[in-house]
């Protein structure tokens, strides 16, 4: 049976969309869960090990070179996320990615690192939350226990170390806020919280003066 079940995985690596959907569907069964309309470039992976779970809504489309791992933790994928070529998710905890996110080239995200202090074998995990509609520029890296907020972004080459607010552009190394986006922000259907509730949006564009921390949004609840 693991050798069936191998093969079936290995057509579906090499497979289009449909291909890929009922091959993961089969190998990894009630652990991966998916949703309706993807669009899944022919040489995307996703490997699911130990007790991991992964749920993927509506709508996902990735380019070539997209690699996802989860390794005994618990990914979950908004509807309508976008990921550019050669992008990189390890999750060995959890990792949240809210609806309508644009992921850019080579971006890597992580939810672990390893334990300088003691053995490099050991590691440490933290949750990593990603709002709704999150763009997060070619190169970056989004580090183990860090929340990026509703409608913000990211810029290319960045490394996130810390708590991201709603609304702003954040870059750098590490990465800090910039500046604020207060317009051009409304809330699509497809996009709004589950929990039913509004994101409220404010005109013009103001420079970053605030360092409160809002909910993430469309994202399950936390656990």
């Amino acid at each position: 049976m693991y050798w069936l079940k191998r093969a079936v995985y290995k057509i579906g690596r090499e497979s289009r969309t449909a291909g890929k959907r009922l091959a993961w569907r089969i190998f990894y069964g009630k652990r991966f869960s998916m949703g309706k309309d993807w669009k899944i470039r022919k040489n995307t992976e996703i490997e699911l090990t130990g007790r991991g779970r992964i749920s993927i809504g509506d709508g996902m489309i990735t380019r070539s070179g997209v690699s996802i791992l989860v390794d005994g933790g618990d990914l979950r994928v908004g509807d309508h996320v976008f990921f550019n070529h050669g992008v990189s998710i390890t999750c060995l905890k959890e990792i949240s990615i809210g609806c309508g996110c644009k992921i850019g080239n080579n971006v890597v995200i992580v939810d672990h690192d390893h334990d300088y202090r003691g053995s490099l074998e050991d590691m440490v995990s933290s949750p990593v939350f990603i709002g709704n509609r999150v763009w997060i520029g070619a190169n970056a890296v989004i580090t183990r226990g860090v929340s990026i907020g509703q409608g913000s972004v990211i810029g290319a080459g960045s490394v996130v170390t810390r708590d991201i607010p709603p609304y702003c552009v954040a870059a750098g190394v590490p990465a800090r806020v910039i500046r604020y986006i207060t317009e051009g922000c409304g809330e699509s259907e497809s996009c709004g919280s589950r929990r039913g509730e509004r994101q409220e949006c404010l005109p013009g564009l103001q420079p970053a003066k605030r360092k409160e921390r809002r909910d993430i949004g469309c994202v399950e609840d936390r656990r």
